[in-house]
């Protein structure tokens, strides 16, 4: 996959991957137990899921054609 082609796609991915990150080594990556919840806290409220979604299935799709597909049910 080259990302050139999919530049959106992987800013997404990297956010995704890194709020991911944080959240499990969230005792690891300080030394006051309370204030080190915020700064992962606040990024995963910052984080458009619906984005890191479309962009996951995406590159999925990539790697391998028609690995998910979306059936939309009308209302």
């Amino acid at each position: 996959m080259d990302w050139a082609t999919y530049p959106e796609e992987k800013i997404v991915i990297e956010d995704l991957y890194d709020n991911r990150k944080n959240i499990i080594h969230l005792k690891t990556n300080s030394d006051d137990d309370f204030k080190r919840y915020f700064s992962a806290i606040d990024k995963m409220l910052d984080l458009d899921i619906l984005a890191s979604i479309d962009a996951t299935i995406k590159f999925m799709n990539v790697v391998s054609p028609g690995f998910v597909e979306m059936q939309i049910d009308k209302v």
